[in-house]
């Protein structure tokens, strides 16, 4: 299955970003024709504050025809998908609207990293994030792709130079401690390159439960949970469910011990 851009657009990513100085800056310098890589769509079907285009298979393109694409008003990043997509969050990384969310965000971590003042930092992150708790504390430089699916919870800390795209829902519950350059993906892409080249992106939900401590460098990867109070050791790649009072280090993360006896 491929999305598609709104039908009734110019698809060059200049013309679908004019009017925004920088992005079309940046589009001109990409030089990237959408129309060559997404079939022309058909059709708008309006469905509640989403939409989802039929388009026309390309020659050779076997797919189904109709996706889900996320619009200002439902959000932002990808949205939950059906069937074999069950699961996953589905989105077109190439529509333009999302390019503008993505640049806006952009501008709000560039003042949060250059600020020196706590409580113009503090009311960034509020404006930032879907929920900030109390006594949450991110270390800049801090990087996200939308900041509105980043949930934190009451005394939260994430040190120097973590990175979570929050293409779908990131929760992180109280008194979890993230150590520097931690890096949380939700998103993923097709292996097939004729799909994953027309910009179609998939991302399932993290969640990080309370009182757990992820070590400096670790990974998360999509649609994992890290169990209350768990510890994931510096620079291991967490591929799979952490339980609740485990210590997991390395890549794959695996499990060395438990912290409490039952």
């Amino acid at each position: 299955m491929i999305s598609s851009l709104p039908a009734g657009r110019d698809c060059t990513l200049l013309a679908c970003m004019r009017g925004n100085s920088r992005t079309e800056r940046i589009a001109a310098t990409i030089d990237v024709s959408l129309r060559d890589m997404i079939p022309a769509p058909k059709a708008i079907v309006g469905r509640g504050n989403s939409c989802h285009t039929e388009y026309t298979p390309a020659d050779g393109d076997a797919g189904e025809g109709r996706l889900d694409v996320p619009t200002q008003e439902s959000g932002h990043g990808c949205e939950d998908g059906e069937g074999q997509d069950a699961g996953w969050g589905v989105c077109n990384l190439l529509d333009p609207e999302l390019a503008l969310e993505r640049e806006r965000v952009k501008a709000l971590l560039r003042r949060n990293s250059q600020t020196c003042d706590a409580g113009e930092r503090s009311l960034l992150l509020k404006r930032l994030l879907g929920a900030v708790g109390h006594g949450a504390v991110i270390e800049p430089p801090f990087y996200c792709t939308y900041g509105k699916n980043t949930h934190l919870g009451d005394h939260v800390y994430l040190n120097f130079s973590c990175v979570i795209l929050d293409n779908n829902a990131v929760r992180i519950g109280h008194h979890v401690m993230i150590g520097p350059a931690v890096q949380i993906y939700t998103a993923a892409h097709p292996v097939e390159a004729e799909t994953r080249i027309r910009g179609l992106e998939v991302a399932k939900p993290i969640t990080i439960e309370d009182e757990v401590w992820i070590g400096g460098g670790a990974i998360l990867l999509p649609g994992v949970t890290v169990g209350r109070g768990a510890v994931v050791g510096a620079g291991a790649v967490v591929a799979r469910d952490v339980p609740p009072d485990a210590v997991v280090v390395g890549n794959p993360a695996r499990v060395i011990r438990k912290i409490r006896q039952e």
